[in-house]
């Protein structure tokens, strides 16, 4: 990849009047303005047509379709795609104005990397709530993405060459499919994320990033217990804790017991809290309190980043434009 090169930004619509404008415009303002900007509205049935109509920018490419799934929607958006590099955004998101040229720039001089993404906000109603940074060299992303999530999908850049060797999208899939074709291709890939914030993500109500979202375990434990390998991990005690923690959490207590147990791994203070944990009731066990922990370390954590204010103002500034 070289500078200036063109880009494919890639972005999925299905009902969403209320924020769509502020995406739209977030990819419209970047300083990095080579590329094509396709959306695939996703049979949306409130205004969402019209109002990605209203922009008049050549760089945008709009195809509707019949609602399909998100997994179908994103491969049609490849099939289209003139271009090598896909950008993904999503409808109810906000991209940093420089996100496009910080990344391209890294790809330039990087050109043995396949996926990049970087750190992330999450915030609702312009009030930024958690900043995520995620790890930076391949093997810490590959070995996080055997027990949680460590790239941005939505504020992802890769090679669609790269990607459609293995099938694009699980077109089965309603959900998880990020982190399924992360895990399958993670074998031939090279992997990094910036050490930036680069990506602001909405949490709404129904939205996979919310606290109160309901996402079937099965799903969870159908994609990373079956993808779970050891061979990503330099310390094989790290390997068996991670590995640990997944059966916790999808609360599979006995085994979680029998196999702490059995690798000898109780002696960590996080194991032995869990395993003290697992022989509470089941009403107080199965809460989740792996993840509500990390959420709320991560909430102490960005009251406290310098940044906040900037990911806010620009939330805000984008859209009072559409009040």
């Amino acid at each position: 990849m070289k500078m200036n090169e063109y880009i494919s930004v890639v972005m999925s619509v299905y009902n969403e009047e209320k924020y769509i404008s502020a995406a739209i415009k977030s990819i419209l303002n970047q300083t990095y303005p080579y590329f094509e900007f396709i959306i695939i509205n996703d049979g949306s049935t409130d205004k969402s047509e019209s109002l990605i109509k209203s922009f008049k920018d050549e760089r945008i490419v709009y195809k509707k379709i019949e609602k399909v799934n998100f997994s179908k929607a994103l491969n049609e958006g490849l099939n289209i795609a003139k271009y090598n590099y896909i950008a993904r955004m999503d409808a109810d998101d906000i991209s940093q104005p420089d996100r496009f040229e910080k990344q391209v720039k890294y790809l330039v001089e990087n050109p043995d990397v396949q996926v990049l993404s970087s750190g992330y906000a999450l915030f609702k109603n312009a009030k930024v709530s958690h900043i995520h940074k995620l790890p930076e060299n391949d093997r810490d992303i590959k070995e996080q993405l055997s027990y949680s999530g460590s790239v941005c999908h939505a504020g992802s850049i890769y090679s669609k060459n790269h990607i459609l060797k293995f099938g694009g999208y699980n077109e089965n899939l309603d959900m998880l499919e990020d982190i399924d074709l992360w895990l399958r291709i993670r074998n031939e890939t090279k992997f990094h994320n910036l050490n930036e914030v680069l990506y602001l993500i909405r949490i709404k109500e129904n939205s996979m990033t919310s606290k109160e979202s309901l996402k079937p375990k099965q799903f969870f434990r159908d994609i990373y217990l079956k993808h779970f390998d050891k061979n990503y991990y330099c310390d094989s005690v790290k390997a068996d804790t991670d590995y640990a923690i997944l059966l916790f959490k999808f609360s599979y207590k006995k085994e979680f017991r029998e196999y702490v147990l059995n690798k000898k791994i109780l002696l960590s203070p996080k194991i032995f809290l869990l395993y003290l944990w697992s022989f509470l009731p089941e009403k107080i066990s199965s809460k989740n309190i792996v993840d509500w922990l990390k959420w709320k370390l991560i909430n102490v954590r960005t009251m406290f980043d310098k940044n906040k204010k900037e990911y806010e103002h620009l939330i805000d500034n984008l859209e009072k434009q559409d009040a």
